[in-house]
């Protein structure tokens, strides 16, 4: 979680450093309706900044979700991650780039995904498509969480200490690959369009692998404002017992950048 919150905190101080020009910011929050190991509605929070150079580019961005019903709360999540690309604009750009993830809701007690990888720009026209392939060596930490989620003094929900066997079973390091398609398009001046899709499966075993992918259209209101709608699907093939293998979310909401 201290990891987590450092994420935060670092795009909130290189956030004070925004006005010089290879640099921006945004701001989100948004209205979402979650399936799969949460059933409900719930608000999001997320921001983001990013330095846009020829020769290395950087990106630090977090999320926060949270839930309730009848004064009883049923989804809390923090995430953030780093990336930095090396000559992005060129045909290949290498990349580095880490994850952390808290979902116990989502049977996740803590994630950390560190990747190491080259990306492919298939077709590019400046400010108007980017159509990309990315491989990587991912090493992913995840430890789960076993049981019914409790909400410590923290605010944060904590592990009951069920299925101790299992949880030394199924967390712990593991090597995966990283497969990834992307596109970045604009429909009209307005309207842009952006989609994701990772493909991460173990190397060990390729049975055990994940999946997800994210489509978004934004749409400009004035200059600084936007109407966000995304639709994201997350899925993992061995999950604990209790938890489905997916979490699917739709989100509305207003995002600022600057």
């Amino acid at each position: 979680m201290r990891k987590v919150l450092a994420i935060i905190l670092l795009v909130a101080c290189v956030g004070s450093v925004s006005a010089q020009k290879k640099w921006s910011w945004n701001f989100g929050a948004n209205g979402t309706l979650n399936s799969g190991n949460v059933e409900n509605m719930n608000f999001s929070h997320n921001g983001g900044v990013d330095r846009n150079d020829s020769l290395l580019a950087f990106s630090a961005n977090y999320k926060f979700v949270y839930g309730e019903q009848d004064k009883v709360t049923n989804n809390l999540g923090l995430s953030g991650g780093v990336q930095f690309d090396v000559w992005q604009y060129d045909r290949w750009s290498p990349f580095v780039s880490d994850m952390l993830e808290r979902n116990t809701y989502k049977g996740i007690d803590f994630k950390n995904a560190f990747l190491f990888g080259v990306k492919y720009r298939i077709i590019t026209k400046p400010g108007v498509y980017d159509y990309s392939i990315s491989g990587a060596l991912v090493g992913d930490y995840t430890d789960y969480h076993f049981g019914l989620a409790t909400v410590s003094d923290e605010g944060f929900a904590g592990v009951d200490g069920l299925n101790n066997n299992l949880n030394d079973t199924l967390s712990g390091w593991k090597a995966r690959v990283s497969l990834r398609f992307k596109v970045k398009q604009k429909i009209t001046d307005a309207v842009s369009l952006k989609h994701t899709t990772f493909y991460q499966p173990n190397l060990v075993d390729f049975s055990d692998y994940l999946v997800n992918s994210v489509t978004s259209i934004d749409t400009k209101l004035n200059k600084n404002l936007s109407l966000n709608l995304s639709f994201a699907y997350d899925y993992k093939s061995v999950v604990p017992a209790g938890k489905e293998n997916y979490d699917i979310v739709t989100s509305v909401g207003l995002k600022l950048a600057f």
